[in-house]
């Protein structure tokens, strides 16, 4: 439908549809994802948390596919595109979750890797927001597969027994006891911090009781 569609009205489309609070609208909008060109998608790459968030599957199915193809298409963007699947792997519609695990099923195995590398270099860092959010990435992906965590055992054996904050410790040893004693559910309430990269706590809820144990 959008084949032969010019690449600047493509984006012009895409800056309508996700801004409607119509179903119809959104799953356009997922469709012409996977259609726009490399700097247009960057442009927009945190308005994927829009239509990843949408509870209409037709919406998070069409925006999987985009996903898929932009992968195969612009490898390097699996770094910021993968955890938005990985995310549906586990708490989502059983079709969504199948599909989002076929898609990990397909990638390279060294683009797991990559991310997973990416990652674990972020639990040095000094600050708890950044560690966070490199424990829910690994999180998420320890869910589905978890095989690509076994490096990954050090930093979090020693963030769960010496780290000063509380959330941290719980986040690291629900990673490493495969989330048998601490409920899934923790990663799914905090996932927004990865979806909002510029939270910090002078910017955050105050009153959310996990986060009271990030600092």
């Amino acid at each position: 439908m959008y084949q032969s569609t010019d690449k600047n009205d493509l984006a012009a489309l895409f800056d309508k549809y996700i801004e409607s609070d119509n179903y119809k609208d959104k799953t356009e909008a997922a469709k012409i994802l996977g259609l726009l060109d490399e700097q247009a998608l960057d442009e927009r790459m945190q308005k994927i948390v829009i239509l990843n968030s949408d509870p209409n599957i037709a919406v998070l199915l069409n925006l999987l596919s985009s996903i898929k193809v932009i992968l195969l298409k612009y490898p390097k963007k699996a770094g910021k595109l993968l955890i938005h699947v990985y995310i549906n792997t586990e708490f989502s519609n059983h079709l969504v979750k199948e599909f989002s695990r076929q898609i990990i099923d397909s990638i390279n195995p060294k683009v797991i890797d990559n991310l997973v590398v990416h990652y674990n270099s972020k639990l040095y860092s000094k600050n708890n927001f950044e560690v966070a959010r490199a424990l829910l990435v690994l999180g998420f992906v320890s869910m589905h597969t978890p095989r690509y965590l076994k490096n990954s055992l050090p930093e979090l054996s020693m963030i769960s027994l010496y780290s000063r904050s509380e959330l941290l410790r719980i986040l690291s040893q629900a990673i490493l006891d495969e989330f048998e004693n601490i409920p899934k559910s923790i990663i799914k309430d905090l996932k927004f911090l990865i979806e909002s990269p510029d939270a910090n706590e002078d910017n955050l809820n105050a009153e959310n009781d996990l986060l009271k144990k990030l600092v």
